[in-house]
């Protein structure tokens, strides 16, 4: 009898949990030399650079909860060590939980209250951007623009391309609430989209070789956001810089936006490039495309129309390039490129991206007016 209870005690014995993890005292003996006991980044281990202050909350690759295991899982070269083979994964978390003790507390923002809405002034947004079905993958930096009448634009930010234009809601800031990390939620319908995240360089010098926009500044001028960025080639040297405006398109029957883009070259001969604009909707119509002679430069548009599977409403895409370099506009044919030239004048773009109801001569005659405002 005696072994028996014996043999029922210790199967009881197995049976009780392991203790958790004791976050603190992980963070104390594996942390806190280089961080300090209380996250200040003070420990006793000098490295460089300098540890991070967990008490400030400002972390470099984030400081959501995801954010803080995948530091802690891989460690910041060269002065972090990765605990993979470390810590374990339960033990991971309980140092989590513990450096989230030391940061400020946040405040939970509600869906109402994280919901943004355009009035009558633009907004710009900066953060990250969702995959959809459309665009596979998420994007880390990235860019939302809405204009008064319900329209949001969609661009790359740290190499600036346009991605889509979105018709109705504006967005939903989800990472105003809990600690942040997550993308942006668009609230409008898409109107069109780039086939991508990464969709080709919208500029290109005279050979077609790239070249990178770096964004340098956005402002809101009442219903209109303007974005500046500068057009680097491979070796970093600015050819030209950009300004775009976006605003409301309201002529009837269209509504949506327009893109307005001014380039000017940096050397004293003006710069000379190629643009490739956004992209022809599947089963999209080329109704017009011509180029007119304007003494020493060109002027280039064309016309696209697209009626909207299920909806009694077409799409009208539009560009006018004013600029166009006499010559290069056959130098890569069946590109879709169009030729720019600054030379002593602004070179000009017009991008029109709308909607109408009506796909006859009144939709038509209202983009050619646009066009040639």
């Amino acid at each position: 009898m005696r072994i028996a209870l014996l043999v029922l005690a210790g199967s009881l014995a197995a049976q009780e949990p392991a203790p958790a993890p004791d976050g603190k005292a992980l963070y104390l003996a594996h942390c806190a030399t280089c961080h300090g006991n209380e996250g200040r980044g003070d420990g006793p281990t000098r490295v460089d650079p300098r540890p991070r202050d967990l008490s400030s909350g400002l972390f470099v690759f984030g400081n959501t909860r995801d954010a803080i295991h995948k530091t802690i899982l891989g460690g910041i070269q060269p002065a972090m060590p990765a605990f993979e083979s470390v810590l374990g994964e339960a033990m991971r978390q309980a140092v989590v939980d513990h450096v989230l003790t030391l940061m400020p507390e946040t405040i939970e923002a509600s869906e109402a209250q994280s919901r943004m809405a355009v009035g009558s002034h633009a907004v710009v947004v900066r953060g990250h951007l969702p995959a959809t079905r459309e665009q596979r993958f998420a994007l880390g930096h990235g860019l939302v623009i809405g204009v008064p009448g319900g329209f949001t634009a969609e661009y790359r930010s740290d190499d600036v391309r346009y991605l889509g234009t979105y018709a109705g809601g504006f967005l939903d800031r989800t990472d105003w609430r809990g600690r942040g990390g997550t993308p942006l939620r668009l609230l409008g319908q898409p109107l069109h989209l780039e086939s991508g995240r990464l969709p080709a360089a919208p500029f290109r010098t005279g050979q077609n070789v790239p070249l990178a926009a770096r964004l340098t500044a956005t402002a809101v001028r009442g219903p209109a956001a303007v974005l500046e960025y500068e057009l680097r080639s491979e070796n970093g040297a600015t050819e030209a810089r950009v300004q775009e405006t976006l605003r409301a398109l309201d002529r009837p029957p269209l509504r949506g936006l327009v893109r307005e883009v001014r380039i000017t070259g940096t050397g004293g001969g003006g710069f000379a490039g190629l643009f490739l604009p956004p992209g022809t909707p599947q089963g999209g119509k080329v109704l017009e495309e011509r180029t007119v002679p304007e003494r020493e430069s060109l002027r280039h548009w064309r016309v696209v129309a697209q009626r909207h599977a299920g909806q009694d409403q077409d799409l009208w895409l539009a560009v006018r390039i004013e600029g166009a370099a006499r010559g290069a506009a056959d130098a890569f044919p069946g590109t879709g490129l169009l030729p720019f030239a600054t030379g002593s004048d602004l070179a000009r773009i017009r991008i029109l991206i709308a909607t109408s109801g009506d796909a006859g001569v009144a939709a038509r005659a209202a983009v050619a007016e646009e066009l040639e405002r």
